[in-house]
């Protein structure tokens, strides 16, 4: 099929979203945050969604046509090669991680730094200011949450 034909559709835009914060807040905004733009944009023909989370993160309830989930716990033993498989275009990360492949664009979300209000209340500040600092230097994309 010529690609300049008006039945010719583009494949769809693969991103890998990790939900690793999902975990230590699973009833936080960020993870209602998650859980929601899951559901939204797993409704688009155009994407495809592969949410890469904990097990029981909030991401696993919610479903979408084109949503599909790897459980972190499993990762390194089963879905290394289902990840590599998908062929992320995008990685967006909800909380400062790193894209476990090689991806052309990274999206950081970027939610409230209320851990750098309160620092009292969180350990090993100083070294995640630092990891929070290079992840959104890395990233080609910010989405700030307030």
């Amino acid at each position: 099929m010529n690609a300049d034909s008006p039945n010719h559709h583009p494949p769809p835009l693969r991103i890998l979203w990790d939900g690793d914060i999902q975990a230590s807040k699973p009833c936080g905004g960020i993870s209602r945050y998650c859980e929601g733009i899951l559901s939204e944009l797993g409704q688009y023909q155009d994407l495809k969604l592969l949410a890469l989370c904990p097990k029981a993160a909030p991401a696993f309830r919610v479903q979408a046509p084109n949503l599909r989930q790897i459980s972190r716990w499993d990762l390194p033993v089963i879905d290394r090669f289902r990840l590599q498989r998908f062929q992320p275009e995008i990685f967006h990360s909800a909380h400062y991680q790193s894209s476990p492949l090689e991806v052309p664009v990274t999206i950081q979300t970027v939610l409230d730094f209320v851990d750098r209000r309160f620092p009292v209340f969180y350990s090993n500040r100083d070294g995640f200011a630092a990891h929070q600092l290079r992840c959104l230097q890395d990233a080609q994309g910010v989405v700030a949450i307030s």
